[in-house]
């Protein structure tokens, strides 16, 4: 989620704000926006100022935003809308619309839904995925750990050992597998924190932790972790045909 995408939330609880408050009692309106930043700065306005070009938040990583409208109280035209906003898997993220009219309510939501679905989505592979990538790494870890392990028993403690049998090998793969999973369940638990429910990309790029890390997490797949299982599916493919 960008800075514009932002303006666009609070833009429409904004105008809502302004429709309500030239209607009747003006001054019982309210309307407000408060920031947080990754360097524990905070910041309030009661307008979009915030989220202008000039803005002084426009060059900082924001963590959390809230936006808030209220229309006049105690007559039937009552109503109020809250947005919450955090990075990560923030739980209490969500669009609050509460008012007397159901049409009023309904045609809000609607708004909001349409500007929602026109973000771009967020990667949940990870999310989706979880057991099928823990079982894979503890695989690659049970593969990687015994080829490290016979390596060492071939070449420094007895050069003269026999090569085992592939059923040895696969058996003695699938135990270190096995232990393995202890290892790959915090690795995939740290990878999915690269794709976040909620990414705030605000900020100056190297302030983006998460991209930055997901494109070394790219380069180092293509250079090392591809080229490994291409020689551990090739020791094995010569195992098998031996």
């Amino acid at each position: 989620m960008f800075f514009s995408d932002l303006n666009k939330l609070a833009s429409i609880a904004y105008d809502e704000y302004r429709v309500g408050k030239n209607k009747s009692r003006p001054y019982s309106s309210s309307f407000s926006i408060s920031v947080q930043c990754v360097d524990r700065s905070s910041y309030e306005s009661g307008d979009l100022a915030l989220l202008r070009e000039d803005s002084p938040i426009r060059g900082k990583r924001i963590t959390k935003m809230d936006i808030s409208a209220y229309g006049p109280d105690g007559d039937e035209q009552r109503w109020r809308i809250r947005i919450e906003i955090g990075h990560g898997d923030y739980r209490g993220a969500g669009v609050l619309i509460e008012g007397r009219e159901s049409i009023w309510v309904n045609g809000v939501m609607s708004k909001f839904n349409d500007l929602i679905l026109a973000f771009a989505p967020q990667s949940t592979f990870v999310k989706r995925h979880w057991n099928l990538l823990c079982i894979f790494g503890a695989l690659g870890i049970g593969c990687i750990t015994y080829n490290i392990f016979g390596a060492v028993m071939r070449f420094v403690v007895q050069p003269s050992l026999e090569p085992e049998s592939w059923r040895f090998r696969l058996f003695m793969q699938g135990i270190m597998s096995i232990c393995g999973l202890s290892f790959s369940m915090p690795l995939v638990a740290k990878l999915s924190t690269l794709w976040p429910t909620i990414e705030l990309a605000t900020g100056p790029e190297h302030a983006q932790i998460e991209r930055k890390r997901r494109v070394w997490l790219l380069n180092f797949t293509l250079l090392a972790i591809i080229p490994l299982i291409v020689n551990i599916v090739y020791d094995l493919f010569k195992a098998f045909v031996k």
